[in-house]
């Protein structure tokens, strides 16, 4: 009879092991969904959680002209800053502008062919979201 109850305990403790190992992964397995759903609420691996830069501009008109000058703030990438005039696209700052691909304090843009009571925007376009930095009317 001994023999019998040494198998008997035997196939108890496997599936006591079983149960324990079986938990052990349940566990881990809440672990890792509660880590993914908290990320996604609050926002850890949400690529809209860009910020929109902080820069100053100072406008000085000409005679038909406008010179844009980056007065202040953050260094803007020159293909993310989109230049209209009444709402007319005239291009990103990289493409009327020699300068770099960097727009830093300093720089300057300038644009033809504006007459008094114009608007003249900078808008800058992200990568899932965008804002109009400055706005002014000549």
């Amino acid at each position: 009879m001994s023999g019998s109850e040494s198998g008997s305990d035997r196939n108890v403790v496997l599936i006591l092991v079983a149960v324990v190992v079986g938990g052990v992964v349940l566990l881990a397995l809440a672990v890792i969904v509660a880590a993914v759903v908290g990320s996604f609420v609050l926002g850890v691996g949400d690529a809209s959680s860009e910020t929109t830069p902080r820069v100053q501009f100072e406008v000085t008109t000409g005679e038909g002209t406008v010179t844009i000058t980056h007065a202040g703030g953050d260094s803007v990438d020159a293909d993310r800053l989109v230049l209209s005039v009444n709402e007319e696209r005239r291009g990103t700052w990289g493409e009327l502008s020699d300068g770099g691909a960097g727009v830093e304090v300093g720089d300057s843009v300038e644009l033809d062919g504006v007459a008094a009571g114009d608007t003249v925007r900078v808008r800058w376009i992200g990568d899932a979201s965008e804002a109009v930095l400055f706005r002014t009317t000549v």
